[in-house]
């Protein structure tokens, strides 16, 4: 893709792209789950292999503590629907590290912080520090709700 002119990549796509890189960069084992529709006999139907809310990218860091992590388009902001917003969620209470991404240096800070946090033996701690950086608004029916947690 390095050829392909920028202007014709999403801003999504870039992020995916750059996310992609930082983590190939800092030894992470990260795959691209695609739950976009998929055309099937002509027709656009839902992705059937991708359960609606799981993140774009799935995998794992060198120390094998498991990676979700949502992207979306920085000048959107960070809404996610509300599957995403509970998928994430889900994750980080189960001492996962899960975030919504569409700044890798957000996102290279934030693995830092939380991974010294685990090393501390600060679990609780950096299973708040997360879920104090989900979204605060999710998407439910089109309608952009304000999340009280």
């Amino acid at each position: 893709m390095a050829n392909i002119p920028t202007k014709f990549i999403s801003p999504e796509k870039q992020v995916e792209i750059d996310t992609l890189a930082w983590g190939y960069q800092n030894g992470f084992c990260l795959d691209v789950y695609d739950s976009e529709a998929i055309f099937t006999n002509g027709r656009k139907v839902k992705n059937p292999g991708v359960k609606v809310g799981t993140s774009d990218l799935i995998g794992n860091s060198p120390e094998g503590l498991s990676a979700y992590l949502e992207l979306k388009d920085p000048k959107k902001g960070k809404v996610c629907r509300i599957e995403q917003y509970n998928f994430l969620r889900r994750k980080i209470e189960s001492n996962a590290f899960a975030l919504v991404v569409s700044d890798v240096s957000f996102l290279s800070q934030t693995w830092s912080l939380w991974l010294s946090l685990r090393k501390q033996d600060k679990t609780k701690d950096a299973r708040e520090f997360l879920l104090g950086l989900l979204p605060k608004k999710v998407l439910i029916d089109g309608k952009v709700v304000q999340i009280s947690i």
